[in-house]
């Protein structure tokens, strides 16, 4: 089942209001217009009209037709036409009420076409400070898209399980999501609403320089999910430099773009990080065991934390019917590996003469220093 992810514009309104004279849905639209997502049920009497009058509008289409009612309707089918898949469809739509209330009535449509009857058509999703009156929060709000597509849509791979729709949204998240599509190899379509004709952008082979990443890995590991950094000093200008395109610099306050977090997601999806004191590392470089848990289990998060148990004070991942074992604490974000056994006696003696809250985090984090390990699914 390939994942399809559509982008929810406004192109059903603007087709109802084309083809049916109503000054009073007009009036509907226009005090919707400026609302949030989030004021969507403050609403509910007026958006309770639009509905009405758009379901009955809808109810007129024949099945062969309703394709004609919105620009990512018309997408889709085109897409299942092409592709001749069952498709699981995300419909992502921006921080306003207006986008909420299409992508409700889009949704509504395609569980109720033939033509997708196999196919799941997910809740949609809105994109958290995803609009465009504020610069600042679109450039969150796009983060968080591309957040959406690392965290939980693209989860089992890329390339062509994952289909990136453009047709509909905003135009500002149109070069995002290109070179999104781009840097993970998925296929990226694109419609013209007045046309049939179902365009895919070509992939372009990217130059990116990786090994900047590499270089800076510690500062790009600070951003917090935001992509935020307060610093204590200004970054160095040669640095700044380096990391032109990638970041945005206000004094102290660092940006992680929108295009930085794209190539900084792709960086991370090869390697697993976490922190441990240098005592504590040599002791894993040893546990030819403890390495493999890590590269091929610890790192994947539901993995990590369905085999972890609360243990005398101690989070214990504990890999099953063996005596591996390995103690750590997760923290805004970032993991830190304390103690690893692979002997069960070492283990038992630790666990039970070393109380959870004598381990102190600051302790921890203050000896801990950055490694990394390949990952291997």
């Amino acid at each position: 089942m390939k994942k399809v992810v559509t982008m929810v514009g406004t192109s059903i309104f603007e087709n109802y209001v084309r083809e049916i004279d109503d000054q009073y849905f007009g009036n509907d639209m226009e005090d919707l217009k400026e609302k949030a997502a989030e004021e969507y049920k403050e609403n509910d009497p007026r958006i309770k009209r639009i509905k009405s009058k758009l379901e009955k509008w809808i109810s007129e289409f024949s099945e062969s037709d309703k394709e004609e009612l919105s620009a990512e309707i018309k997408s889709l089918v085109k897409l299942k036409e092409r592709f001749k898949e069952d498709f699981e469809v995300y419909l992502l739509y921006s921080d306003t009420a207006m986008g909420k209330l299409a992508a409700e009535i889009i949704r509504d449509v395609l569980q109720n076409m033939k033509i997708f009857k196999d196919s799941e058509i997910k809740k949609p999703d809105c994109i958290n400070n995803l609009q465009i009156q504020d610069n600042e929060k679109f450039i969150i709000g796009m983060n968080n898209l591309i957040h959406k597509f690392y965290d939980e849509i693209a989860t089992s791979g890329w390339g062509d399980n994952v289909i990136i729709n453009i047709t509909g949204g905003y135009k500002a998240t149109i070069p995002y999501l290109t070179i999104l599509g781009q840097v993970n190899k998925s296929p990226i379509f694109y419609i013209f609403e007045d046309t049939d004709a179902l365009i895919e952008i070509p992939y372009l082979p990217l130059d990116i320089k990786w090994d900047l990443f590499e270089k800076y890995e510690d500062l790009f590991l600070e951003f917090n999910k935001e992509g935020i950094i307060e610093r204590e000093e200004e970054l160095p200008y040669n640095v700044k430099k380096e990391l032109e395109g990638l970041i945005e610099v206000e004094g102290k306050l660092l940006y992680l773009n929108s295009f930085g977090l794209i190539f900084w997601e792709k960086y991370k999806e090869k390697y697993f990080f976490y922190y441990a004191s240098e005592e504590t590392q040599r002791e894993i470089e040893k546990q030819l065991n403890i390495k493999k848990i890590l590269q091929t289990k610890f790192w994947d998060k539901q993995i990590r934390e369905g085999k972890t148990e609360l243990k005398n004070g101690h989070y214990v991942y504990d890999d099953g019917n063996n005596r591996y074992r390995i103690f750590y604490i997760e923290k805004d974000g970032r993991i830190y590996i304390y103690k690893t056994f692979e002997d069960y006696g070492d283990y038992r003696y630790y666990l039970e003469n070393v109380k959870g809250e004598t381990v102190k985090f600051e302790d921890i984090k203050a000896n801990s220093k950055l490694w990394k390990i390949i990952k291997e699914r």
